[in-house]
């Protein structure tokens, strides 16, 4: 990207531009966005409102840095690399030099301005995010990593969490004039189309069943998903307490608020606990309490 005193309409279009590719991207998607912004973002102030920026950055904010903050905030991304404590020369991504008019040595320059950034959903697997000045590379550029828990794993828990729809089959055994209902639809509706093949009375049989039984629309969850107001309240809670542990440089501060979070997730622990082991109660009660007929089925869709 262009400095900051260069060509200020070029580097609006950039982000104009930027903004528009990431429209195109589906909501859920993992975003990387990884480069060299030629942006100081600067090292965090007690007075920064920004959440995409986390406590450990370095140097003087810039135009360009103010551009980048924005884009990130405005954009639901974090920047991975201010996430981590590291010593400087970690956090350090471009080495120069420079002379000043009368002297004969040049300076050396260390500044932060290239950036790996990704949505703020992702936060839970990013693992670390620093420099390797070590590396043997043609450019004044350090290497920059972050690491992330097994990208496999992200993919099937969003995939689990698409909607799918559910057929009430229960009430083919639950309820006897849906069942009457069901089987004389479905006759009439084999006679009606006289599907040609397996394909099309495989189709006639599940568009009967959701026309007569109905279908409900649910997310995918695991089978320790409790839905419940104060688990989620407290979920809330210590979510927000993550946040402010992320924003905030005061030492004493982080203390206290690590200390307020791990009582949280204590009680939420055990809180949902508490909550699984009444629900497993009252599912073996449902069964034993139900007809020898659909004694099984319940027991089977309960597992």
């Amino acid at each position: 990207l262009i400095k900051s005193t260069e060509q200020p309409i070029l580097r609006e279009h950039f982000y104009e531009k930027l903004n528009g590719i990431l429209r195109e991207f589906p909501r859920r998607s993992n975003i990387f966005l990884c480069g060299d912004w030629n942006a100081k973002i600067g090292k965090r102030s007690d007075d920064d409102a920004y959440t995409c920026l986390g406590r450990w950055s370095r140097g003087t904010r810039n135009e360009n840095g103010e551009w980048f903050l924005q884009f990130c905030e405005e954009n639901d991304l974090i920047i991975t690399n201010s996430l981590f404590q590291h010593s400087a020369r970690h956090i350090t991504t471009w080495e120069g030099s420079y002379k000043q008019p009368g002297e004969s040595e040049k300076k050396k320059v260390f500044n932060q301005i290239d950036y790996i950034a990704v949505k703020s959903s992702m936060s839970r697997t990013l693992k670390n995010s620093r420099t390797f000045s070590g590396t043997e590379l043609f450019s004044d550029h350090r290497l920059l990593i972050t690491e992330i828990c097994n990208p496999l794993n992200i993919l099937r828990t969003q995939n689990n969490n698409k909607e799918r729809e559910v057929m009430r089959r229960t009430l083919l055994v639950e309820d006897q004039a849906k069942r009457k209902e069901y089987q004389k639809q479905l006759n009439d509706n084999l006679t009606i189309n006289d599907p040609k093949d397996l394909v099309e009375f495989n189709k006639t049989v599940l568009e009967t069943a959701k026309s007569v039984l109905g279908v409900n629309i649910t997310n995918k969850q695991s089978q320790n998903y409790i839905d419940d107001d104060e688990i989620k309240e407290l979920s809330e809670k210590q979510k927000q307490i993550r946040q402010l542990l992320i924003n905030t440089n005061n030492q004493n501060d982080i203390e206290v608020l690590k200390r307020k979070r791990n009582d949280l997730l204590h009680n939420l622990r055990k809180l949902h606990h508490q909550k699984l082991r009444d629900r497993i109660v009252n599912e073996v009660k449902e069964i034993e309490n139900a007809p020898d007929s659909i004694k099984m089925f319940k027991a089977i869709k309960n597992t």
